[in-house]
């Protein structure tokens, strides 16, 4: 019955404004109809490393940290050069940012591997960083662009379509 409850769950524990609660509390907030499945369930996805129990029984995303460094998701690459890469899997701190010399030349829509490691940001609060050393499958394998020549040398600029 896990996946009866995994979706709504991992949407739930994602929100932005969540404050990890117990399973009772979560069950009341879900509005589940089976309290004792739902915990179950809980306990399952625990097991498969989908949630997080805290030791005051507490539940939450597992956080980046816990990935073991390395996440595989889908790239959503911004015209600026910058780009985030959504974890197949869900973490607390939700997309991963990858600046625009670590995007591994993945486009968007591209699934992708991301070596992930904490980041320093103003002040005292930290993040999480990617860099993508592997794209996995191409979105897509075709590409319409207007060939130019610079210099030497022939680009080719993709339309968009």
């Amino acid at each position: 019955m896990t996946l009866r409850y995994e979706a709504r769950l991992k949407q739930h524990l994602a929100h932005d404004t969540y404050q990890p609660q117990t399973v009772a509390q979560l069950a009341a907030d879900l509005r589940v109809e089976d309290p004792a499945d739902f915990e179950q369930a809980i306990k399952q996805l625990a097991r498969d490393g989908v949630v997080m129990v805290s030791a005051t029984g507490k539940v939450s995303l597992p956080s980046l940290s816990s990935s073991g460094g390395e996440v595989t998701g889908i790239f959503k690459g911004n015209p600026k050069g910058f780009g985030f890469v959504r974890p197949e899997d869900s973490y607390k701190e939700g997309d991963v940012f990858i600046p625009p010399d670590s995007t591994g030349g993945a486009l968007s829509g591209d699934r992708v591997r991301v070596l992930v490691a904490r980041e320093r940001r103003r002040g005292d609060e930290q993040g999480f960083v990617g860099e993508v050393v592997e794209v996995l499958k191409r979105k897509r394998a075709a590409f319409t662009g207007n060939i130019f020549k610079q210099g030497q040398l022939w680009f080719v600029r993709p339309v968009r379509r």
